[in-house]
């Protein structure tokens, strides 16, 4: 056994986890509090596509793990989800860190872990999930909010809109937890450069944000920008090379 890490499951049982290099796996035993036997032994595999050398094991909750692993002066972390059904881990996320040493959770709540840079600096870890930006979620939010509410800012000012919120409860990993979405609009105009006179671009921005409420401060936006030009009928050349470069600065700095 490479590493072990004690997990209280309620007041009457606990757990604790053990990895295994030689078999590539981890098992986990339960224990009934005040005897001395286990109550329950669980063996699970590691995914073939995690490939490095793991060396510790951390408990983050019941069947939710971090291995971290060798990877030049900081180490590998991956994150570990036990299906019961299957009988192995799926990796949810792997990533490479500036990290020398991950410490155990402290209490029986949480995700956050203590660690240590290669600088030698003291941190915290900070574990969750988080909502992943897809092209779909951004269009509806752009369709939605145009047909419901078209002239929040009709004179196009830059005024920052902001919806309602939603909590919803969402279920993930063993846990139930509390999040909150909302999304914001702002729409500008703005002169660029034109072939023979300035031109009036529309500039638009959507982001729709979530946050777990077990996160403190911690959320996160997905964002959609797009540009739309007044063409004059009488122009050839409608806009100029420094047009387009000046046009490219605003949207991403929008």
């Amino acid at each position: 056994m490479a590493s072990a890490d004690l997990n209280w499951s309620n007041r009457t049982h606990w757990s604790v986890s053990a990895l295994d290099l030689a078999s590539r796996c981890v098992h986990q035993l339960v224990v009934e509090t005040g005897l001395r036997t286990p109550a329950e032994h669980l063996r699970v595999e590691l995914p073939h596509q995690l490939r490095t050398r793991m060396e510790a094991l951390r408990v983050l909750r019941p069947g939710l793990l971090l291995l971290q692993g060798r990877a030049g002066s900081g180490s590998t972390l991956a994150i570990l989800w036990a299906n019961v059904s299957t009988g192995v881990f799926e990796l949810e996320q792997r990533s490479v860190a500036a990290i020398t040493y991950v410490g155990r959770r402290s209490g029986r709540a949480g995700t956050a872990l203590p660690v240590i840079t290669a600088l030698n600096q003291v941190g915290r870890l900070q574990i969750g999930l988080e909502l992943e930006c897809r092209p779909r979620i951004l269009e509806d939010l752009v369709q939605g909010w145009a047909a419901h509410e078209p002239d929040n800012d009709p004179e196009q000012t830059h005024l920052l809109q902001r919806s309602s919120e939603l909590e919803v409860g969402l279920s993930a990993f063993g846990r139930n937890d509390t999040w909150r979405f909302w999304g914001t609009r702002k729409v500008g105009r703005v002169q660029v450069e034109g072939g023979s006179a300035p031109l009036t671009a529309r500039l638009t921005k959507h982001m729709l944000c979530s946050q777990n409420r077990a996160l403190d401060r911690i959320y996160k936006c997905c964002t959609s920008k797009s540009v739309s030009l007044d063409w004059p009928q009488d122009q050839r050349l409608p806009i100029t090379k420094a047009g387009h470069a000046e046009l490219e600065a605003l949207l991403k700095g929008y």
